[in-house]
C-alpha cells in the first residue's frame, strides 16, 4: 500500500470520528437540555402540592410512544417536583425496603405502579425509582 493511501485512510477515520462524536454532543446537548427543562417545571409545579399529586402528574405527563431517552424527562420532572412539595409520608409508605445489592424488590414494586395504571415502556418505572429514590432521603 502507498503512503498517500495510508495517510487518505488515517484522515478518513478521523473525519468520521469527529463527525460521529460532533453528532453525540450535539445529540446529548438538547436532551440535557430537555431533561433540566423537566426538571424546573416539576419544580414549579411541586410547590404548595402535595408529593402524591406530583407522581399523578407525571403519570399524566408520561408518554410511552416517546423513545427511552425522551421519556427520562418524565422522571426528571417528578424528581423536580418532590422536590419541592410537601408530605411525603402517605407516598412512601408503600415502598419496599431495599439494600445496596438487592434492588429487586425495588424493580418490581415500580414495574407493578406501571401495571397498575396500565403503563407500558421502559420509561414508566423510572418515575417510580424516582418516587423511591426521594423516599428514601426522607426516611
Amino acid at each position: 500500500m502507498k503512503n498517500r493511501t495510508v495517510w487518505l485512510i488515517v484522515i478518513g477515520a478521523v473525519v468520521v470520528l469527529i463527525g460521529g462524536l460532533g453528532t453525540l454532543v450535539y445529540l446529548s446537548r438538547g436532551l440535557f437540555d430537555d431533561t433540566m427543562r423537566a426538571f424546573r417545571e416539576g419544580s414549579a409545579s411541586g410547590r404548595g402540592q402535595e408529593s402524591q399529586t406530583c407522581v399523578e402528574e407525571a403519570v399524566r405527563r408520561y408518554d410511552p410512544q416517546r423513545n427511552m431517552l425522551e421519556q427520562t424527562s418524565d422522571s426528571m420532572f417528578v424528581m423536580g417536583c418532590l422536590g419541592s412539595s410537601g408530605s411525603s409520608d402517605e407516598l412512601c409508605a408503600t415502598i419496599p425496603q431495599t439494600g445496596l445489592l438487592n434492588q429487586a424488590p425495588l424493580r418490581e414494586w415500580a414495574q407493578g405502579q406501571c401495571r397498575e395504571r396500565s403503563l407500558e415502556g421502559l420509561g414508566c418505572p423510572l418515575i417510580f425509582v424516582q418516587v423511591a429514590n426521594y423516599c428514601r432521603t426522607k426516611r
